[in-house]
């Protein structure tokens, strides 16, 4: 989490810290994707997530 918080540098981030904070949640997931059932779906509660989501849509309208 704090890998991916650390890209995150502007608010709102920048195109690039959203790419770079992707490319390390994809890094994290793919070892384990192997392992979820094939119907898949992440699901998480994390306070940081939802911060991060938010300060990534605000991006999306640039």
């Amino acid at each position: 989490m704090q890998t991916i918080l650390s890209d995150l540098k502007h608010e709102p981030a920048k195109a690039i810290e959203i790419e770079a904070a992707i490319a390390d949640i994809e890094d994290q997931l793919m070892p384990i994707i192997k392992d979820l059932p094939e119907r898949r779906c992440l699901v998480t509660s994390e306070q940081t997530f939802w911060k991060i989501a938010k300060v990534a849509g605000r991006n999306s309208e640039d």
